[in-house]
């Protein structure tokens, strides 16, 4: 949590050293019974109580014990910057920001202060004074990862992606979370459909994985960052290196089996795609897939034959159509037919309607 070194302050005289260490450990139910019982003025036992909520993420408890503080004692700036900070966490932008006012005069000298400003201003929709209030921050704290990573925020909210990549640069050069912050601005680029850039930030992210820089006990595996790299390749038009990165033979990991599958298909590599295949866990699923596979690949006299191990109450629309495609061209225009009938035009999606139409001529030659 931010700040600790203000309330440290602020409490410097009273018996909380017990407490904080108890912070530090995590353990906030401990902390606050301590704060309880511990002899302490009455408002810096209120303050600290509210530091714990905040920490404990209950920001509607920390603004009730900040506003006791504030009604006896309302010059004081620490409990100001961390109403703030409450404030903020409940999406309270323009309040958060008249809390930080009051606290300016004696949190100038914090980066974290300059930071939040600049969050809750943008968040606000004024991106004009959040940016000079990024520039106020950095002019005192020019490598501050808080900061610069505020800055290329809010750089991607206008649309400044170029500018924005250059400056997250700067980010990587100083964070002690190398790895962390990637995955933050691959996350941002791929919210906001930037994914051609968010695919060589992934790229370094893979690299950083195998030595474990991550700050976060959630951070994803490079088996699932690998996956992510995939799908945004797939989204690129480039199947073919997104089959190599989760393919079980390449990745170790056969989590992604389908999809590696899926993507050799499209790339044309049958051989492959059968390959990768085969390590699809699921029987119905793996079955339905090599079916596709095998019609996309010509192979209709194999695809045919999986006919007799698959249920055809439990085909989605695209596999039912592919296994009558493959009936109708094998000579068994009656189950090909009794699939087709299935689904009606209007249950048809858009990009299966041209295989439904050469089903439908295939099966009236068939009838004449």
């Amino acid at each position: 949590m931010m700040m600790m070194g203000v309330l440290m302050a602020t409490l410097l005289a009273s018996p909380v050293d017990d407490i904080l260490q108890l912070v530090q450990e995590g353990r906030l139910s401990d902390a606050a019974a301590q704060t309880q019982s511990a002899r302490l003025d009455p408002v810096d036992r209120d303050q600290l109580l509210g530091y714990l909520a905040l920490r404990g993420r209950d920001f509607d408890r920390a603004v009730r014990f900040f506003e006791r503080v504030l009604s006896r004692e309302p010059d004081r700036a620490s409990a100001w910057l961390y109403m703030g900070l409450a404030l903020h966490r409940q999406g309270r932008h323009r309040e958060s920001l008249a809390a930080l006012d009051r606290a300016a005069p004696s949190a100038v000298g914090l980066a974290e202060f300059h930071t939040l400003r600049a969050r809750s201003t943008r968040l606000t929709e004024n991106a004009t004074a959040a940016w000079a209030h990024i520039q106020t921050g950095l002019r005192r704290f020019e490598s501050d990862p808080g900061l610069l990573r505020e800055q290329v925020s809010l750089l991607l909210e206008v649309g400044a992606v170029a500018t924005a990549r250059r400056r997250a640069e700067q980010l990587f050069a100083v964070t002690p979370h190398p790895l962390d912050d990637r995955l933050w601005l691959a996350r941002v680029l791929v919210n906001l459909g930037v994914v051609e850039e968010a695919a060589p930030v992934l790229e370094e992210a893979i690299a950083l994985s195998a030595t474990g820089q991550s700050a976060s006990d959630a951070a994803p595996s490079t088996a699932e960052l690998r996956a992510q790299l995939a799908w945004i390749y797939a989204r690129l038009g480039r199947p073919y290196a997104a089959a190599r990165l989760i393919d079980p033979s390449n990745s170790g990991s056969r989590a992604y089996a389908y999809e590696a599958a899926d993507q050799w298909r499209v790339a044309g590599e049958t051989a492959r795609a059968l390959a990768a295949n085969r390590f699809v866990e699921d029987a119905d699923r793996r079955r339905a897939q090599r079916l596709l596979i095998l019609v996309e690949a010509g192979e209709l006299e194999r695809a045919a034959a999986l006919g007799g191990v698959l249920d055809a109450n439990t085909l989605d629309v695209a596999t039912t159509y592919a296994l009558a495609f493959a009936f109708v061209h094998t000579g068994r225009a009656s189950a090909a037919k009794k699939l087709f009938e299935r689904f009606d035009d209007d249950e048809t999606p858009p990009g299966l309607e041209a295989l439904r139409a050469q089903i439908a001529a295939a099966l009236g030659d068939d009838e004449k």
